[in-house]
């Protein structure tokens, strides 16, 4: 399965790596903003807010993920967006079709 996200189009691709990684939900890790993301200590912050539990989770992908490395500038507050930073990756069902996202 990791093969084969690696022909899978960015940000795509990192957030099923971290997904993988973690078993966190997709709405979850989608809506991480780089806030959320500690390059130290290599965790990901699931606030309260967004968790589905309403507890606050570290998850440790960010060393095997490869967002750090994918995503060098820092456009905005989230990490995984196709809309420079904006707002949060989203069109899931648009890409299980094939068709783009926007």
């Amino acid at each position: 399965m990791w093969r084969a996200i690696n022909a899978v189009d960015e940000p795509f691709g990192t957030l099923y790596r971290v997904l993988l990684l973690t078993g966190a939900r997709r709405e979850e890790i989608a809506a991480v903003t780089w806030a959320d993301f500690h390059e130290a200590a290599g965790t990901l912050l699931v606030p309260a807010e967004r968790s589905k539990n309403g507890k606050p989770t570290d998850c440790a992908p960010a060393r095997g993920c490869g967002a750090h490395h994918h995503y060098a500038e820092v456009l905005g507050p989230y990490i995984f967006t196709i809309t420079a930073g904006e707002r949060p990756i989203g069109a899931f069902s648009q890409r299980r079709s094939g068709s783009t996202p926007r």
